[in-house]
């Protein structure tokens, strides 16, 4: 009787950096048509209108930047948790505590001018994310807890403080029936480009994810998180604190997401308002930095992708009257054959005889 096993490849071959990525699109793509056959559309045209939708003219691209840009922070933040063989689950409420904190600062220091402000709401959002990171950091390191759970866990605890507040407190008594702050300072709110929603988000994540590149390559504390995610105990006995080096990558992750959170708002809606905070940025760059492994300049490529999907999608909706649900199928099954390529890059498949 035979059977088909799971084994991890004792060699690894260059060509499947290649070859593994274009058959996993293929294949994606060849499942999908099956997605707009059974909903009667052509699915040449369906491919059509996605690309036009993502690349067609410039409004279209700056539209994907635009979707890019929160993925290319929470990506940079949870590749850089990776590097150590952590799982920073937590980027979701990082970003909301960035939002928090930035909004905070814009209603406060109101009165300031944009280059004093501007700074001031960033260091907000930054210091907000990463005391976010740093609870579930001890837990890890004193008390062996898992990180997976505790920053899953502040997730909630961070969306639901924020709709408090939005319900509560923070609330525009200028709109009482909507839970939203009053609108941000001129001086708080970040320029947007070519009259389009492009805003300087993009160009501050570029910059983030060349010194993340610098850091790994050039410095020694690039080393030291490169050698702790290899082996621990290797780190150990090499003289490295693991401990306090875990410290450090979980709380800079949760900065580099809390900053995120921060020009989503300032670039974009400028106010803090319920259901435009997130569109589960946090989760998906989880898929965005596993698919970079770890690397901070493929984590630029694959947050465009990603953007290119997402505004695609939304323009299969509006040209072919697609539903949520079909699109949301179609993005799943190029992310399953996308994330499934990347595991047999490592994993081979291989008949036995059993017994």
């Amino acid at each position: 009787m035979w059977r088909l096993k799971i084994e991890k490849r004792l060699s690894y071959n260059k060509w499947l950096d290649y070859f593994v990525p274009v058959a996993s699109m293929v294949l994606a793509l060849i499942a999908g048509s099956f997605v707009f056959l059974i909903n009667g559309a052509n699915p040449f045209e369906a491919y059509k209108e996605m690309f036009v939708g993502a690349f067609g003219d410039g409004y279209a691209w700056s539209e994907t930047l635009v979707q890019a840009t929160p993925l290319l922070f929470t990506g940079l933040a949870i590749s850089l948790t990776l590097r150590t063989l952590l799982w920073n689950i937590g980027a979701e409420g990082q970003f909301f505590m960035g939002a928090m904190a930035a909004t905070w600062a814009a209603q406060y220091f109101s009165q300031q001018p944009p280059w004093i402000l501007i700074p001031l709401l960033m260091l907000s959002a930054m210091v907000a994310g990463g005391l976010w990171g740093l609870p579930p950091a001890i837990l890890k390191t004193k008390l062996k807890v898992n990180e997976i759970l505790t920053t899953l866990l502040l997730n909630y605890v961070a969306i639901f403080f924020v709709n408090y507040l939005l319900y509560g407190p923070w609330k525009d008594p200028m709109y009482p029936g909507f839970p939203q702050t009053p609108r941000y300072p001129d001086a708080a709110i970040l320029t947007q480009y070519f009259n389009t929603r492009l805003h300087t988000g993009i160009l501050i994540g570029l910059v983030v994810a060349v010194i993340l590149y610098i850091l790994y390559k050039k410095t020694g504390w690039g080393y030291k998180i490169q050698v702790i995610g290899q082996s621990r105990k290797t780190a150990k006995y090499a003289g490295i604190r693991v401990n306090r080096n875990i410290i450090r990558v979980l709380v800079i992750s949760g900065a580099i997401a809390g900053l995120g959170g921060m020009l989503q708002i300032s670039g974009l809606q400028h106010k803090l308002r319920l259901g435009g905070i997130s569109n589960n940025y946090g989760y998906t760059g989880i898929i965005v930095a596993f698919l970079a492994n770890g690397n901070p300049l493929a984590v630029i490529l694959v947050a465009l992708f990603m953007g290119a999907l997402i505004v695609g999608g939304d323009s299969l909706q509006i040209t072919m009257g697609f539903g949520k649900g079909v699109v949301h199928m179609f993005e799943g099954m190029v992310l399953f054959f996308i994330l499934a390529g990347e595991s047999l890059k490592r994993y081979k498949l291989r008949w036995v005889k059993h017994g």
